[in-house]
């Protein structure tokens, strides 16, 4: 929030992120061979994705900030 200066995105992103759920690990081991292969490389491909992409979409310039009154 200090970041971007919005509430409601991050209000939604969390609230979402609550609702989903962590990813069982443990499931995804219990699932057949080629179905457990796609699953772990989506749930590491999404780590990697998130954490490379975290701070460039939270870049303030992008949601016109730079314009608001403090």
């Amino acid at each position: 929030m200090l970041k971007q200066g919005h509430f409601l995105p991050l209000f939604a992103v969390h609230a979402f992120c609550n609702h989903i759920g962590v990813p069982e690990v443990k499931d995804m081991l219990r699932a057949p061979s080629p179905l457990r292969t796609k699953l772990m490389a989506c749930h590491v491909l999404g780590l990697v994705t998130w954490y490379f992409l975290l701070y460039p979409l939270t870049e303030p310039s992008l949601y016109s900030n730079a314009s608001l009154p403090l």
